[in-house]
C-alpha cells in the first residue's frame, strides 16, 4: 500500500505551488500532478519539487469547462502509477496538510493510523478539517524556493449555515480502479460520491489549511472565476469573498471532535 498526494493545477507557479508540493512530498509516497494546460512556470515548479506531472491534453475538458469530468482524468492519468488498495489524499495547490501540535515530520504517522482504522472498520475515506485562512502573514521562503510562504493564519468567525470557515471532508480515501468523481460541471467534491456516505471522520490532529482566500487581491481573483462561471458555487458562499473586514480569529483546532463512522444504513 502507498499512499499519494493528487493535486489539480492551474498557474500557480508564483503562489503556493512550490510550499504545497514540498508539503506534500514530506508525508507522501508520491505527488502526483495534473496540469490544467497552465501558462506560467507551474509544471517546472511542480517537477523541480519532485512531482510526477500530466498535462491535460487540449480534448479533454478544463477546470472550467467541468470540473467532474476534469478531476476524473487526472485521477485517469495516473493509473499506471495507483494500485488497488493504496490511498489518495486529494489537495489543491494552494493547501498545505498541517500538524497542530507538531512540525510536518509528524503528518505521517497520523496517516498511517487512520489508514489502518479505516481498514478495520471497512471504510472508504477519512474526514479532515479543512481551515480556511482568510489572513496570514508572508514569511521569507527558504534558498531556492519560489512563490509565497504564509504564517499565522486566522480565520473568520462568522459561520453561517450556508458556509462555514471550518468544515471536513473526506480528502484521504481509498483508490479503487475505475472510481471517478461526480459528473458535475462545478462542485463535484472531492473524492468519490460513495466516500462521503462510509467514512471516518476520527479525532486527530491533522488538519487541511486552504491559503488561498489569505489576501484580497487572491479572493476576488476567486470570486471574479466562480462568477464567471455557469454553474457556479453557493452564490453566498462565493460573495463573501469580497466582505470588508470580516470578524477574525487566530486559527486553533477545536479538541471536542468524536471518533464517528458513517456506513449506509
Amino acid at each position: 500500500m502507498k499512499l499519494y498526494a493528487l493535486m489539480v493545477v492551474r498557474n500557480e507557479a508564483k503562489r503556493m505551488l512550490f510550499n504545497a508540493v514540498a508539503n506534500a512530498k514530506a508525508w507522501a509516497d508520491g505527488v502526483l500532478v495534473y496540469d490544467d494546460i497552465s501558462s506560467d512556470d507551474s509544471v517546472n515548479v511542480a517537477l523541480g519539487g519532485g512531482a510526477m506531472v500530466v498535462q491535460r491534453s487540449p480534448k479533454d475538458p478544463s477546470f472550467m469547462e467541468h470540473e467532474g469530468r476534469f478531476r476524473t482524468n487526472a485521477l485517469r492519468a495516473f493509473d499506471g502509477v495507483l494500485e488497488e488498495g493504496d490511498w489518495v489524499f486529494v489537495l489543491d495547490a494552494d493547501e498545505t496538510l498541517e500538524h497542530r501540535q507538531q512540525s510536518v515530520g509528524h503528518v505521517r504517522p497520523v496517516l498511517n493510523n487512520l489508514i489502518v482504522a479505516a481498514d478495520m472498520r471497512s471504510a472508504l475515506g477519512v474526514d479532515f478539517e479543512i481551515v480556511t485562512v482568510w489572513d496570514a502573514v508572508e514569511k521569507q521562503p527558504a534558498p531556492g524556493a519560489v512563490g509565497v510562504f504564509l504564517t499565522e493564519p486566522r480565520v473568520r468567525r462568522d459561520s453561517t449555515p450556508e458556509y462555514t470557515w471550518v468544515m471536513a471532508e473526506p480528502r484521504l480515501w481509498r483508490y479503487r480502479k475505475g472510481v471517478g468523481f461526480q459528473d458535475l460541471p462545478m462542485a463535484c467534491r472531492n473524492a468519490p460520491a460513495d466516500v462521503y456516505s462510509n467514512k471516518l471522520y476520527p479525532n486527530h490532529p491533522l488538519a487541511l489549511m486552504h491559503w488561498g482566500l489569505s489576501n484580497p487581491i487572491w479572493r476576488r481573483e476567486h470570486w471574479a472565476r466562480y462568477v464567471a462561471h455557469p454553474s457556479g458555487h453557493n452564490p453566498q458562499w462565493v460573495d463573501s469573498y469580497l466582505d470588508k473586514d470580516p470578524p477574525l480569529v487566530a486559527w486553533s483546532r477545536p479538541e471536542t471532535l468524536a471518533f464517528v463512522t458513517v456506513k449506509p444504513k
